[in-house]
C-alpha cells in the first residue's frame, strides 16, 4: 500500500466511525486537543503550519496555517492515527504524504 493509499484509508475509516469530516469535531471525540499559538513555530527560513505532539495528545496551529486551517488540522490528525496505529507508521517522507492524502479524503465532500 502507497503511503497516500494509507492516508486515502485511514481518512475514510475515521469517517465512517465518527460520521463526521469535520476534523474540530474528530480531533474532540479522538481527545486530542487543539490550540493556537500566536508565536511563529518554525525557525530560519523554515514555516511551520502545524504539529502533533504526542503524549498528551495535542495539535498546536500557528499563524501561518489560518488561511487553510481544517487541512492543517487534519493533516496533524492523520499524525494522531499514526500514533494509534504504530505498525502502520512510515518514515518521515511517507507519513508526511500519506497525512497529505488523509487531510484530502478526510474534507473531501
Amino acid at each position: 500500500m502507497t503511503p497516500r493509499e494509507l492516508g486515502r484509508d485511514a481518512a475514510r475509516a475515521l469517517r465512517a466511525e465518527h460520521g463526521t469530516n469535520d476534523p474540530e469535531a474528530l480531533a474532540a471525540r479522538l481527545g486530542v486537543t487543539v490550540m493556537e499559538s500566536d508565536r511563529d513555530g518554525g525557525w530560519g527560513t523554515v514555516v511551520v503550519f502545524a504539529d502533533y505532539t504526542p503524549r498528551p495528545p495535542r495539535i498546536t496551529l500557528y499563524p501561518p496555517a489560518a488561511a487553510n486551517r481544517a487541512h492543517y488540522l487534519a493533516h496533524e490528525l492523520f499524525h494522531h492515527w499514526e500514533a494509534l496505529h504504530p505498525d502502520r507508521r512510515r518514515k518521515r517522507p511517507e507519513s508526511e504524504a500519506a497525512a497529505d492524502a488523509f487531510a484530502e479524503a478526510l474534507l473531501s465532500p
